[in-house]
């Protein structure tokens, strides 16, 4: 039995010392106990269990919690929080902030209130930490499980805050329980993270690694995080669900390299049912954390990702139109019911939008009023950097809707004609750097504009020059706006955002994401300074390294323009310039923008004679975005060539880049260059070793495609001695330019070695790459092999024709052309052409390509080409390559080498002259037809109509009395075609012999056939008369015929007076025939059973001792 968890609870309270132990143990993996011990601390407990039986551990665990809930609840606390000591406050000063906080926590634990105004004890406990007051740690643990959900989340963050590391056990039982919620649970384990250290660390990620699916849990172990982003991805894509991503972030605290898995799941995340519960518990924990990075890209996201529905009903319980119609459901549901239950098909609603948008806006604005410059700077900055300029919208005037509202009282259309700033829908962005604009206003949809006009026109469509201004005065609705205009001109930004929000959200306001106590009185207020727009400039100026980080990172070429513009007026700019290391410079001039090239320009001026002798930057320089910092590195490079050509690294760099604009000058430079063998060695394994380790894309191939040509001039002398293992390595890397380097070196090669040192298989592959110039150096490697060689691999040469590349089938021809007086290799060109134009065309008029060597040729070998590949050709599915395989029969004059099978196919072409040159072998080979006779008749299968009637009339003709017996005409007769039928049966009339009268009833009364059926009956009288026993074996017959429905009435008339006939006769016929008709009886149509009843009533009455159903009643 193993412990799984327990739980030890005391109750001190005057003379009471009491103690509650709790333990859940597992018996074995399907059976789970909960057992417990009680009694006054420091004796013998008593024991007991709450499980008399076992239970499964869903079940214990609930039983646990229930009996942990239920302890707690009647007073009981852990050992900490009961027997901590509090301390004396006999000592501090009641007038300071620090006495005042730590009063109010001492009367918290007695339950009084020494002051007038009453705090929460939430309140105080957030407040203490964030005062970062350590003598309040006691007070916390005491205080910690005895109040609401919000004080137990206070004191959760208070502990993280202030690290009390006795709380360890504590946060671990809040963790493990599931009494608590889920957010509370998730920020006990993020304080466990920060407060614990060595093993009681280990053992938190322990247990949260335990909690995650055994795929995660594995690639974390084996540091496998491109695994883990392609495991969401496809998991993303199949709707399933994630609950354990709460957990994968929190364990990012542990493993740092999980940033940028969480980075990249939150930007592949579907903002919708069942992830945003995901996505609602990340953002909890990053406000928890003040995790900047991950709540600037949240918040970027809630701004701009679209609402999963668009609520309409009222989440209040009492409301009537709870209710709301989802297209995608097909029915209406209730959307308060819905969103609270655990598997809602709903998620993400406008309202939940606005709130976030909400909430990243207040927590943006309550770090500038707390003065927290450096919190504000991370956050801006991380939000900053996830725009782009796809996101960017220019200045624009323009109306609300094209379409006018028609006013009745004027008979005139309206219309609202708004100027937007630039970036009008950003609201984080616009906050951030434009707060400070008194210009700047916000509407409900949380889109800023400038001013709003009322326009009037005749016509109900909007054109400018067609309307005409509303004058103040003349619409009322005109009048508010104007002099709410006039209100909110005297604001900045941000308060016009924060009026618009209380709007918003006074009568739709959602649940809170994170509860947070109330903030105190502001510390700052936003710079009333009009000449700078942006949201707390001092911040930013007290702080320039942001701008820096701003123009390093962002991908907005606005957000970039402020942080170069305010930077290159700072009074520290001289000096910042002096601090951007070379490998910054690089990263700047390499982006598109001018503004970070401009810093990087700066700063590289400021620095640029220590700079002049570093070949590595330098070289980067050369192939970077900036025109002026490319210039200056070709003047540098031209002023001490030398030192620089004498650099492996710098060689490198340059062959590797694929700037045009430097292109020229490095090609040059490298012509004119003069590489020692060393450096020329070492280049290329450098170069090598990088354009293996490139990626597959369009980009990176441009790149091996330059670096190839420049290899050429700068270490071609040296391509024959690179190694096959790294020629294996370049044929078989993922960039296809990259074997387009491997075929030239394998050219090399073939110059100074012998070119059968290069397999076949290798020059294979280079033939059936899709780039030309890898095909062109495949059949300059192939033209080299001797002929003799060729000839001995020419099964495996041959396959090269069908590469679908029309050189190389030309080429391998050519080769072929060497073998002309070596008939097996030509039939096996010619058998390889054959089977080629019965599949599809490998490249552009490829059938032609073959059909024309093959003509040339065919004429030398015709006796040696089996007709068994010109019939095939014939059926090809194109109608050339068919009309190709006769002009190929047609010169074939040995009829003996077809089969007749072959022929009958031909009958069934859908060709004509192919028919009746099938036909024509038949009239022309008379003697082998008789010969073959049975296999011959097959053309009377033929699917066509006229090579049936040739066949008719060829075997009426050309075959006498002699060439027949019984099994063929019975066999021709048994055919499911009706004219073949028709056929048998004149045959065996025409060439009927009495003596065979018998075979041909007993063989023909087996078909199924009616017509045969009705034709038997002619035989009956004469070869069936007096024969009981032949009555016996045509029983089957009798029965097939008399039980058809509706059909065959002559046949049946003729076997019920046959059988009546015979069964007169004798007792034996009598029987055979009563029992037939006694079957029949019950289940045919009423005339037949009629019939039946006469028959068998008239035997009995001769023959009374018949065992049959019906009786005689007179």
């Amino acid at each position: 039995m193993r412990i799984i968890k327990q739980t030890k609870l005391f109750f001190h309270e005057g003379k009471s010392d009491k103690v509650y132990e709790i333990d859940l143990c597992e018996v074995n993996p399907d059976a789970f106990i909960v057992n417990f011990r009680y009694g006054k601390r420091g004796t013998a407990l008593k024991e007991g269990s709450k499980t008399p039986e076992f239970v499964s551990r869903e079940k214990a665990e609930n039983i646990f919690e229930q009996l942990e809930k239920e302890k707690r609840n009647k007073g009981y606390q852990s050992e900490i929080e009961v027997f901590v000591e509090l301390p004396s406050l006999d000592t501090v000063n009641m007038n300071s902030a620090e006495g005042v906080i730590l009063k109010r926590l001492e009367d918290a634990t007695q339950g009084i209130n020494s002051f007038k105004t009453e705090w929460k004890t939430s309140r105080v406990i957030w407040k203490a930490a964030q005062m970062e007051i350590k003598e309040v740690t006691p007070y916390i643990l005491k205080l910690a499980t005895k109040g609401d959900e919000m004080q137990l989340y206070a004191s959760i963050f208070a502990i993280r805050t202030l690290k009390i590391a006795q709380a360890s056990e504590l946060l671990h039982s809040i963790a493990n329980s599931t009494r608590h919620k889920q957010y509370i649970r998730n920020v006990a384990f993020d304080a466990l993270l920060t407060i614990n250290e060595g093993p009681e660390l280990e053992k938190t990620v322990s247990e949260l690694l335990e909690i995650l699916p055994p795929e995660i849990k594995y690639a974390i172990d084996k540091g496998d995080y491109g695994s883990l982003k392609k495991h969401y991805s496809e998991k993303f894509a199949k709707k399933e669900k994630a609950d354990e991503l709460a957990y994968l972030y929190l364990l990012s605290k542990a493993y740092p390299s999980l940033i940028q898995v969480i980075e990249d799941i939150i930007g592949q995340i579907p903002f919708e049912s069942p992830y945003f519960r995901n996505i609602r518990a990340i953002y909890k924990l990053a406000r928890f954390r003040d995790d900047a990075q991950v709540l600037g890209m949240l918040s970027f996201l809630f701004e701009k990702k679209t609402p999963m529905f668009n609520r309409t009903a009222s989440l209040d319980k009492e409301a009537w139109n709870q209710d709301q119609y989802f297209y995608q459901f097909g029915d209406s549901v209730n959307v308060r019911k819905e969103l609270s239950g655990n598997e809602s098909r709903l998620a993400f609603s406008n309202f939940t939008k606005l709130y976030f948008q909400k909430n990243g806006f207040y927590y943006l604005k309550e770090l500038g009023k707390q003065n927290k410059a450096k919190e504000y700077l991370r956050f801006a900055v991380n939000v900053l950097i996830q725009y782009s300029d796809a996101d960017y919208t220019p200045e624009n005037r323009r109306p609300l809707s094209t379409y006018g509202r028609y006013d009745w009282e004027s008979k005139r259309f309206h219309y609202t004609v708004v100027d937007f700033p630039e970036c009008y829908q950003s609201l984080l962005l616009t906050t951030l750097l434009f707060g400070n604009d008194k210009n700047r206003k916000m509407d409900s949809k949380l889109q800023f504009y400038f001013k709003k006009e009322e326009f009037w026109s005749a016509d109900y469509y909007y054109q400018e020059n067609k309307v005409n201004k509303v004058e103040s005065g003349t619409n009322g609705n005109s009048i508010s706006s104007e002099d709410s205009s006039a209100k909110n001109q005297q604001k900045g930004a941000l308060e016009n955002i924060i009026s618009t929000f209380k709007n918003i959200f006074g009568s739709n306001k959602e649940k809170e994401v994170v509860p947070q106590p109330k903030q105190e009185e502001d510390v700052t207020k936003p710079d009333p300074n009009p000449s700078r727009p942006e949201l707390y400039p001092g911040f930013w100026d007290e702080m320039p390294e942001a701008y820096i980080q701003l123009l390093m990172q962002a991908k907005m070429d606005l957000v970039m323009k402020f942080a170069y513009e305010n930077l290159s007026v700072h009074p520290d700019y001289e000096d910042l310039l002096q601090k951007i290391e070379p490998e910054m410079m690089v990263q700047l001039l390499c982006k598109s923008s001018k503004y970070p090239q401009n810093l990087g320009f700066d700063a590289l001026k400021k620095r640029q004679e220590e700079l002049k002798q570093n070949e590595i930057f330098v070289a980067q320089i050369l192939i970077s975005e900036n025109e002026e910092a490319r210039n200056w590195a070709k003047t540098t490079i031209e002023n001490n060539t030398q030192h620089f050509l004498s650099s492996t690294e710098f060689i490198t760099i340059l062959v590797m880049n694929s700037r045009k604009e430097s292109n020229e000058f490095i090609n040059n430079l490298l012509q004119k260059a003069s590489l020692p063998e060393d450096q020329q060695k070492a280049v290329l394994g450098k170069v090598i070793i990088q354009m293996i380790s490139l990626e597959n894309n369009e980009e990176n191939n441009k790149i091996a495609e330059f670096a190839t040509k420049k290899l050429k001039i700068t270490a071609f002398s040296n391509f024959s001695e690179i190694s096959w293992e790294i020629i294996a390595q370049l044929l078989t890397s993922p960039l296809n330019n990259n074997r387009f380097l491997a075929s030239e070196i394998l050219l090399s090669k073939s110059k100074k070695y012998p070119v059968t040192e290069i397999p076949l298989s290798i020059i294979e592959l280079l033939l059936n790459n899709e780039n030309e110039s890898i095909r062109q150096n495949g059949i300059s490697l192939l033209n080299q092999y001797p002929k003799e060689e060729i000839a001995k691999n020419w099964q495996e040469v041959i396959r090269l024709i069908s590469s679908g590349y029309k050189e190389v089938a030309e080429n391998i021809l050519s080769l072929n052309d060497q073998f002309e007086f070596q008939s097996e290799i030509q039939l096996q060109t010619i058998e390889k052409l054959f089977d080629l134009l019965m599949t599809e065309q490998k490249f552009e008029n490829s059938h032609q390509l073959f059909r024309d060597y093959l003509e040339k040729t065919t004429s030398k070998y015709s006796t040696d080409i089996p007709v068994k590949w010109i019939i095939r050709l014939l059926f090809a599915n194109s109608v050339k390559n068919q009309l190709f395989g006769f002009e190929l029969l047609k010169k074939v004059n040995d009829d003996s080498r077809f089969t007749l099978k072959q022929v009958i196919s031909l009958a069934n072409h859908e060709f004509l002259a192919v028919r009746q040159w099938s036909w024509n072998f038949y009239k022309n080979n008379v003697q082998k037809i008789k010969s073959d006779r049975n296999h011959a008749l097959g053309i009377l299968d033929a699917k066509w109509d006229d090579s049936r009637e040739f066949a008719f009339h060829f075997f009426q003709t050309e075959f006498k009395d002699e060439d027949w017996d019984t099994d063929c005409l019975v066999g021709i007769a048994d055919s499911v075609r009706t004219d073949v039928e028709n056929f048998g049966k004149n045959l065996i009339m025409k060439f009927f012999k009495k003596e065979h009268g018998l075979e041909y009833l007993t063989k023909l009364s087996q078909h199924p056939s009616q017509n045969i059926q009705l034709f038997v009956t002619s035989y009956l009288e004469e070869y069936a008369t007096d024969k009981p026993e032949k009555l016996k074996e045509l029983e089957f017959y009798f029965r097939s015929v008399l039980s058809r429905v509706n059909k065959a009435r002559t046949a049946k008339n003729r076997i019920f007076t046959f059988l009546e006939k015979e069964g007169r006769k004798n007792t034996e016929s009598a029987e055979i025939v009563s029992k037939i008709l006694d079957d029949l009886s019950a289940t045919t149509a009423l005339q037949d059973k009629a019939k039946c009843i006469n028959i068998i009533s008239d035997l009995k009455m001769i023959y009374p001792q018949l065992n049959v159903h019906l009786k005689l009643i007179s």
